[in-house]
């Protein structure tokens, strides 16, 4: 969820799908590199941000847990916008970009 926030503010002009799979796939990136141990990495890791950043050992269920968590949070962000949508200016989340649909 933290990659997909950041992922949003760096990225916010972009559709909610195409954050959604980059924010999943660079999870997936971060977790099937925990397969990789050579000395440079290993010594990233043993410091706490590098921990942090770069977890410890790979686990097939974290990859499935990141899609379950994932696809939740696109359906629910969709399901705020379109709530917005229906109570605000259009035009407004529209020349946003919230919609999908790209207004010059």
């Amino acid at each position: 969820m933290v990659l997909f926030l950041v992922i949003s503010f760096v990225l916010a002009g972009r559709p909610l799908l195409q954050r959604c799979g980059i924010s999943l796939a660079l999870a997936f990136a971060v977790e099937v590199s925990q397969l990789y141990h050579a000395p440079w990495i290993d010594s990233i890791r043993s410091t706490t941000l590098g921990g942090l950043v770069l977890g410890f050992g790979f686990l097939w269920t974290d990859l499935v847990c990141y899609l379950v968590g994932a696809w939740p949070l696109r359906e629910y962000r969709l399901y705020i916008i379109r709530h917005l949508a229906r109570n605000t200016d259009n035009d407004y989340l529209v020349r946003q970009g919230a919609l999908g649909v790209y207004k010059a």
